[in-house]
């Protein structure tokens, strides 16, 4: 999706953004939005690394990238998918959150992103990954795991947030989301990514009202973090 947007830490105005998706037909085909249109790019990172022999490591598209920056000028966000900003570090997710912010920072000393953004929710559990975003549960202990994860974020990316998902479960009732989400930003310092898409498909799925939905998110103040 393409909006125009403002860095919400300093006021630098961005312009028009465009998603990179890792996939070299779709880059050609969007070559022209790319080269003429995009004032900024918005790439995820995880789409940047491959495993090998148990560690990451920057994979082809990375060198891609660099050469678009180097012959664009233009500025980087990044938006994540799998940090799994609600599992505890704990145990084995110590050792794996760890190794996902050593690609973090490796990515943000090449490519400086303006900001960063997670998906909420949690997709690690031990050695299990669940692939998509589950909810959680609107509680002070979920605030607080989700504020110490994004805090780690912070310390690699300095202006970060979170958007909010379509679920197809919940864990309580789903009209207490906004609150949840403003405790997150204030116990993180962080920003909301507001997804409408997701908004939309979420309060279908619960039968909620939308507007309502999105009126409660703002009556309780997020600072909302625009989307490339």
């Amino acid at each position: 999706s393409i909006v125009k947007s403002v860095n919400p830490r300093n006021d630098k105005r961005l312009g028009v953004g465009f998603s990179l998706h890792s996939e070299l037909r779709y880059l050609e085909l969007t070559r022209e939005i790319i080269e003429r249109d995009a004032d900024y790019f918005e790439i995820n990172p995880e789409t940047l690394w491959r495993m090998r022999e148990g560690r990451l490591e920057r994979n082809g598209f990375y060198p891609l990238y660099q050469q678009m920056r180097d012959a664009s000028k233009k500025p980087f966000v990044a938006h994540g998918l799998n940090f799994s900003p609600g599992t505890p570090i704990e145990g084995a997710e110590r050792e794996r959150a760890d190794a996902w912010l050593a690609r973090i920072r490796d990515d943000h000393a090449e490519f400086r992103f303006e900001w960063m953004t997670e998906h909420l929710g949690w997709t690690a559990l031990d050695d299990f990954q669940l692939v998509l975003p589950l909810p959680l549960p609107c509680t002070e202990e979920a605030v607080a795991v989700v504020a110490a994860k994004l805090k780690m974020l912070q310390s690699v990316v300095p202006t970060i947030g979170f958007e909010n998902n379509p679920t197809y479960f919940v864990l309580g009732d789903p009209m207490e989301e906004p609150r949840f989400f403003n405790d997150i930003c204030r116990a993180a310092s962080c920003g909301m990514l507001l997804d409408l898409h997701n908004v939309y498909t979420h309060c279908r799925n619960f039968g909620i009202d939308a507007l309502e939905y999105v009126d409660r998110i703002w009556a309780f103040r997020a600072r909302i973090l625009p989307q490339a």
